[in-house]
């Protein structure tokens, strides 16, 4: 009895998927391809989220020095389950934090959660239609992105947490300071 080869190929396309989706299994799916890795950040220039701070453009992210920059929204709750993170960085000498502020309802409300929380941002760009955003190539807010001597060196997607905080974004931090 011959085989017929339309007989084979549901089986061959069945293991080929199953193989490729084996695979994609064990990926981690906050680690993604990432072009602004070891780059410099894209050009920008955002005029300020509140009258009492500058705005942000991609110059205040260069030199020798270390920047984290958060891109969030007050509307965004994953923003505030990661907002303690943010202040305690703020707090530390060796870095600066910086903030993008994006798609807000309203300036007024984004301006209330900071007074409210604290703001953990030295300088905040306000970002409403998205363009700095797509530049960036967010999945979405929050997100996270440390910035060293001027290159993107490090990505995070969703918001901060301890575990993050303290198996790689602190030891990274003590790291650059050497």
């Amino acid at each position: 009895m011959k085989i017929k080869p339309y007989y084979i190929l549901p089986i061959v396309v069945f293991i080929g998927m199953a193989i490729f989706l084996f695979v994609g299994l064990g990926l981690n799916p906050r680690e993604t391809a990432f072009p602004l890795y070891e780059q410099s950040p894209p050009d920008f220039a955002l005029g300020p989220l509140h009258e009492e701070q500058p705005g942000l453009t991609d110059e205040d992210l260069l030199g020798d020095k270390t920047v984290i920059l958060n891109f969030f929204a007050s509307w965004c709750a994953p923003c505030r389950e990661e907002h303690p993170y943010l202040m305690a960085l703020s707090e530390r000498d060796d870095i600066s934090v910086y903030g993008i502020d994006y798609r807000e309802v309203s300036r007024e409300k984004a301006i209330a959660w900071l007074y409210r929380d604290g703001n953990p941002f030295a300088l905040i760009g306000y970002d409403q239609d998205a363009r700095v955003v797509m530049e960036w190539g967010l999945a979405g807010v929050p997100e996270t992105f440390i910035v060293h001597n001027g290159k993107v060196i490090r990505r995070y997607q969703g918001p901060l947490n301890v575990p993050i905080m303290q198996h790689d974004l602190l030891p990274l931090l003590e790291a650059l300071e050497k």
